[in-house]
């Protein structure tokens, strides 16, 4: 199989929309240049496929000129990132909207050109809280005040088998910020893992699947049907946020600049805010809270740590600490990213 010249994933609610217009500006890129542009946008059974077998690529020649990726720890780990390492930012840092270059987000070794943010908060029923304060930075989940209150995603083909899915990216950061202890204590407060769209219907509802305190992404949250009776807190300590960006190696920045200009443009940018996954530009980053802030794992944590290894680690330590009706033995589960 060819190595594409893009290879591309974004999250399931944009990946239509992306779809269709790099296909569009692929068709575009042909008539312009007379080349043909090979591209992949990563979609069900092939989501991780392809970022694993750019892994056990080393050679540059042998990986696509372009990447667009989510901050998973599969990216992060990969042993080939020096091959889009770029002199320069495509944006430089004061040119995207103050609460990314706050946060840390914008990479220092220009390998990650970030374009947007997938921001988890809280969406909160204040019934099932009864009284109880409603927690207000990522610390506060740790309390025991929360025991089997918390809903955070992912899914299973069937109760007697293992979680093919889940949010590592909460479990790693999680085990970042507060270290095994605090893995373990959150682990108590878990009442149940459910697919995003379950969590998202059932809030503010009386449904068993409902609980007081469910994490999810921004978009998920604002979906959610019931907010008379729920309400988004994004954390005073910044919402736990994955990047969105695009990586390039520098021998194919002039050639691809029509794909570079798409992850800037209005239009992206503006459908991404529109969507929930706040984009860089400040023109088009309208809708934050006010004071949002972004909390990231930082890029020396990143560069210093092996990202797969540690992932996995979390998420062991967090199903040997989970109730154990719900366990399932750490040698079925499947590696996901």
């Amino acid at each position: 199989m060819r190595t594409p010249g893009f290879l591309g994933r974004v999250p399931v609610p944009l990946r239509q929309t992306f779809q269709a217009d790099i296909e569009r500006l692929a068709n575009h890129y042909e008539a312009d240049t007379g080349k043909t542009l090979r591209y992949e946008t990563c979609s069900g059974a092939e989501w991780f496929a392809p970022f694993k077998q750019l892994n056990q690529r080393t050679a540059p020649q042998n990986l696509p000129d372009m990447l667009c990726i989510t901050g998973s720890a599969d990216i992060l780990s990969s042993p080939n990132l020096t091959h889009y390492r770029n002199d320069h930012a495509l944006l430089a840092a004061s040119a995207m909207h103050p609460a990314f270059a706050q946060s840390g987000l914008p990479d220092p070794q220009h390998i990650f050109h970030l374009f947007a943010a997938i921001p988890f908060v809280l969406l909160i029923d204040h019934e099932k809280l009864d009284g109880r304060p409603a927690p207000r930075r990522w610390a506060d989940l740790l309390n025991p005040l929360y025991q089997s209150d918390i809903v955070f995603g992912g899914w299973k083909p069937d109760p007697g088998k293992p979680y093919t899915e889940f949010n590592r990216f909460l479990l790693l950061a999680i085990y970042r910020f507060f270290g095994s202890k605090g893995l373990h204590a959150f682990a108590q407060n878990v009442k149940d893992i459910q697919h995003h769209v379950v969590i998202a219907r059932t809030a503010g509802t009386r449904s068993p699947q409902a609980s007081a305190i469910s994490i999810l992404p921004w978009m998920q949250a604002s979906m959610c049907p019931h907010r008379a009776h729920t309400e988004i807190i994004w954390p005073d300590d910044g919402a736990l946020t994955m990047p969105l960006a695009c990586l390039i190696q520098p021998k194919a920045i002039t050639s691809l600049r029509p794909l570079i200009d798409y992850f800037y443009s209005a239009q992206w940018q503006q459908f991404l805010m529109q969507a929930c996954y706040p984009p860089v530009m400040p023109t088009w980053c309208t809708a934050l809270p006010n004071d949002a802030s972004f909390k990231w794992l930082g890029w020396d944590f990143v560069r210093e740590n092996p990202m797969l290894q540690l992932s996995q680690t979390a998420a062991t330590l967090f199903f040997n600490a989970w109730i154990p009706a719900n366990r399932i033995p750490v040698k079925e589960y499947r590696q996901c990213s």
